[in-house]
């Protein structure tokens, strides 16, 4: 993710998360080999940055296996708008990274090829996984439709001298609260590293809101979805609050849930 400077102003802490992509097995024409007899399969990912590393894995196999694996990049919205694409005209690519909120529609579709009886073949030891984590690529009758490929991280990122001007120690840090009540010390931090432009303080008195020179807490994303990947997510969960009933195949949502929902705007400051 990339993070865009505003306007002169300072951000003293950002908060971001991870993409949460795994490995998928789809159906696909392109696979099998070309003219020349040459054995080959298609991988689609759409993080540019992990093309290298992938490739490198690529050719590590062709090696060991004789089998090419050609890997093709997308951007986010060009991939799965080409993935749909390939699915309708038996072009879709032969594995390909996909994404907990896509691979039940597809599954759905019939478009992806149930693995359950490859990786008991192959003796794979699922416990090599986060636990939990394998669990989410099978359907309700137990098919399995990926393996993990990564999972999501999220990381506090912070200027260590804004913050130790501020009083503030990376142990404290570590041990940052959130609420729905009062915001817990995590706001309170936030409050305390924000400065406007008399050098004043979020949390001391004359603080002026409409001219804030230094802004504590900065966020990728416009949290515009359900999943609030890239905003509110962290401290929601953080709550001991979830989503829905179980994931992926949700059949009720916790959204009016009190331990998700704040207060209304206004309510503090």
């Amino acid at each position: 993710m990339r993070f865009t400077s505003r306007a002169r102003r300072t951000v003293a802490v950002v908060a971001v998360a991870a993409a949460v992509p795994a490995l998928l097995a789809g159906c696909s024409s392109t696979g099998g080999g070309d003219a020349s007899g040459e054995k080959s399969i298609t991988y689609w990912l759409w993080d540019s940055n992990q093309q290298p590393a992938y490739q490198q894995c690529a050719d590590d196999f062709q090696k060991s296996s004789g089998i090419t694996v050609k890997i093709e990049q997308f951007g986010w919205s060009d991939y799965w708008q080409g993935l749909t694409t390939g699915f309708a005209s038996g072009t879709a690519p032969d594995v390909f990274a996909d994404h907990l909120s896509y691979y039940p529609q597809f599954v759905s579709q019939g478009q992806l090829l149930d693995i359950s009886d490859r990786v008991e073949k192959d003796g794979l030891d699922l416990g090599i996984y986060q636990d939990g984590l394998a669990d989410l690529w099978t359907n309700q009758d137990g098919g399995r439709y990926g393996l993990p490929k990564d999972f999501d991280t999220v990381a506090t990122f912070y200027n260590e001298k804004m913050v130790t001007d501020a009083g503030y120690t990376a142990d404290q840090l570590a041990d940052l609260a959130w609420n729905t009540t009062d915001g817990g010390s995590f706001e309170k931090l936030v409050a305390h590293l924000t400065v406007d432009q008399n050098g004043v303080r979020g949390d001391e008195a004359g603080f002026d809101k409409s001219k804030v020179a230094v802004y504590g807490l900065a966020l990728s994303g416009n949290g515009l979805n359900a999943s609030g990947q890239q905003t509110w997510s962290p401290y929601a969960l953080s709550n001991d609050w979830y989503y829905g009933d179980k994931t992926p195949w949700t059949s009720s949502w916790n959204f009016g849930d009190t331990s998700f929902a704040t207060p209304s705007p206004g309510t503090r400051g």
